[in-house]
């Protein structure tokens, strides 16, 4: 009875899982970080994350999995943190020196980056999305 038990939570919590593949990094130096925002407030500040993964790339690739997460609509941002400070670096204009995504591939806004809401997605249990990284 008790096998059954922790088998069924199991498939329940695996259930739960989605994923965002990251592709098109330059190089597998540092870390991907895979942040989930709930608000448009807390969109794209990393302190305001709902959950950040961490993740090692791998052939110009990474895979963040979200396991704990229910379904529901989030949006994610990416960071290609080469240097591994967790701090996006910009030039002398402001304009990202390290890799960047969004859910839904959202573009960046003429001067600025994506709206929460062009990043915004209704998550699915299993489900997996891409993005790929912009430099």
């Amino acid at each position: 009875m008790k096998k059954i038990f922790i088998l069924t939570l199991l498939l329940a919590t695996s259930a739960q899982a989605f994923e965002l593949l990251v592709t098109g990094l330059r190089n597998d130096e540092g870390d991907v970080r895979c942040s989930v925002y709930k608000t448009a407030d807390a969109f794209l500040e990393p302190k305001s994350a709902l959950v950040t993964l961490t993740v090692k790339p791998v052939e110009g690739k990474a895979l963040c999995d979200f396991k704990e997460l229910p379904e529901g609509d989030y949006a994610l941002g990416v960071l290609h943190d080469e240097d591994q400070d967790t701090l996006m670096r910009t030039n002398f204009i402001g304009l990202p020196r390290e890799g960047w995504a969004v859910s839904n591939d959202a573009p960046p806004r003429m001067f600025g980056a994506p709206t929460f809401e062009s990043a915004l997605k209704s998550w699915k249990a299993g489900e997996r999305a891409e993005v790929k990284i912009r430099y």
